[in-house]
């Protein structure tokens, strides 16, 4: 294999992405450690002196905190064990628009705002945790044909991919929705509405690409919806 051919087989995804999301696993961990020994639990001996700290938003933001960590961890694996792809999407642009997905909601971070209202709160995060689930189990399902620009490996069409055709990104959709209404502001908006934008994007370039390598793709796309079954 000459150095060209070599330089165009690498999986610059494995270089790039298994570091990054190892990075945000850390973070996440160092997050959640803050979060506990900033609200010990009720029943530890730092507790004793205080009224019981750990209400139900604490312990929901960090069930959603696991639950990206788990998420990133879960990449990183099928980064690693993944098959190798039988097509590639050929286009700078595209891959360039699919590689600024994951940096897209550092756009804007959560803060805390004392004035924020417990339903809205409550239900923001019960989103955030549905959204994740959902994404999880669809990343579990795609297994080894996970990857982030448009790529072929196997037509997946157990799980979630009965029904929909990009179940991953209907959590991401749902999980981002209740990160936005958290603290709604112009910025968390564009920031919403660029990922919606861009994640439809993808979504035509991954279908053109297996349509042109997956013969069956036609009547799989037939027989199923893009995010809402029977509807969308």
């Amino acid at each position: 294999m000459n150095v060209k051919t070599e330089f165009r087989t690498m999986d610059f995804e494995r270089i790039i992405y298994v570091p990054f999301y190892l990075i945000m696993t850390v973070l996440g961990f160092i997050q959640i450690y803050f979060d506990i020994i900033s609200r010990p639990l009720p029943w530890s001996v730092l507790a004793l002196a205080e009224p019981l700290p750990w209400d139900l938003l604490t312990v929901l933001l960090v069930i959603t905190k696991a639950l990206i960590i788990i998420t990133y961890l879960m990449g990183v694996i099928l980064f690693i064990v993944r098959s190798r792809a039988v097509a590639k999407s050929r286009s700078l642009w595209t891959k360039a628009v699919a590689y600024s997905v994951p940096f897209i909601p550092f756009l804007f971070s959560i803060k805390e705002n004392n004035e924020i209202i417990m339903v809205p709160a409550l239900f923001s995060l019960l989103l955030m945790i549905f959204g994740e689930l959902f994404t999880l189990y669809s990343l579990k399902t795609l297994g080894r044909s996970f990857s982030i620009a448009p790529q072929v490996r196997t037509l997946i069409r157990s799980g979630p991919y009965r029904l929909i055709r990009h179940p991953m990104y209907v959590g991401e959709f749902i999980a981002f929705t209740g990160l936005i209404l958290v603290g709604l502001s112009i910025l968390s908006l564009f920031t919403y509405f660029l990922l919606i934008t861009v994640q439809i994007y993808r979504v035509f370039q991954e279908e053109k690409l297996l349509e042109q390598h997956i013969p069956n793709y036609s009547s799989y796309k037939k027989a199923t919806k893009r995010f809402i079954p029977g509807l969308i």
